[in-house]
């Protein structure tokens, strides 16, 4: 009896699947999360989320040389954070703020706490919250259609959802659902 309630070490299951397995299988379910975007934004979509992969990707590379560890930035954790990084940003934001916080997601949100599966926070998150507390406006400046105005919910709190300059004209409600209208890559 007391060896069925003895434990070892986790993981307690385990399978076959790989760690590249799982990051490459979360890279290909943001894919339309990404055409989508991509279809709002035009190559704007493309653009920043390319800029946010491949500086987290160099990010990673550099220190893991600098912590002499194994290279493994196709693993697809890097990729997934520049992915996600990318999804919570607005697309007109300047190149050189992306930059950044890639940069600060890769080395605050992962890297100093030992890299992949050691991270306490999302790396993502990291990385826009350092870029909110540094540039604010430029995080909270969203367009749709070359017109910058209030987000759906700060303009529905204020009162204005009757003419608001970042939805198309219609149905409100229809529009936000569909994603015609303002706001980060993921969030549309």
């Amino acid at each position: 009896m007391a060896k069925i309630l003895k434990m070892g070490p986790s993981p307690h299951i385990r399978t076959k699947e790989t760690v590249d397995d799982v990051m490459y299988d979360v890279i290909i379910a943001l894919l339309p999360a990404l055409l989508a975007a991509s279809y709002f934004f035009g190559i704007r979509a493309i653009v920043v989320t390319a800029v946010s992969i491949l500086s987290c990707m160099v990010t990673e590379f550099i220190c893991q040389k600098l912590m002499k560890q194994d290279v493994q930035i196709f693993d697809g954790s890097a990729i997934i954070t520049g992915i996600l990084y990318a999804f919570v940003i607005p697309p007109y934001m300047s190149l050189a703020y992306i930059i950044v916080g890639a940069v600060v997601s890769i080395v605050l949100g992962k890297m100093v706490f030992g890299g992949l599966g050691h991270n306490i926070f999302n790396p993502a998150l990291v990385g826009r919250a350092f870029v909110q507390a540094s540039w604010p406006v430029a995080i909270t400046t969203f367009m749709y259609d070359d017109i910058g105005g209030a987000t759906l919910l700060d303009a529905m709190k204020r009162g204005l959802s009757t003419d608001l300059a970042l939805v198309d004209k219609g149905n409100l409600y229809l529009n936000t659902f569909i994603g015609k209208m303002g706001g980060c890559l993921g969030e549309t």
